[in-house]
């Protein structure tokens, strides 16, 4: 089964099987894009195309963008600011 979430540009797609044995499959774009394996966390491809395994009863997870995505970066205030608690009740 083939799942795909679209925001804008980009997308999140799944593969999931629960029947057979591990396999390789060759996933095919309709146009290059910028390719990660979110459960590896790293760059599958930046081409229209990849192959991945499925594993039975495992999902894979892909995000699907139109370019590499930009390193991330935290910033953050250099004197703290007023702390707030938060509470469950």
């Amino acid at each position: 089964m083939v799942s795909r979430w679209q925001n804008g540009d980009a997308a999140i797609v799944s593969l999931f099987r629960t029947a057979g044995v591990r396999s390789e499959v060759k996933v095919l774009l309709p146009h290059a894009a910028a390719v990660y394996d979110l459960r590896r966390r790293e760059l599958v491809t930046t081409g229209r195309g990849f192959t991945t395994a499925v594993v039975p009863n495992r999902a894979s997870f892909f995000a699907v963008l139109p370019s590499k995505a930009p390193a991330a970066k935290l910033c953050c205030r250099r004197k703290p600011g007023r702390v707030t608690w938060l509470r469950r009740r």
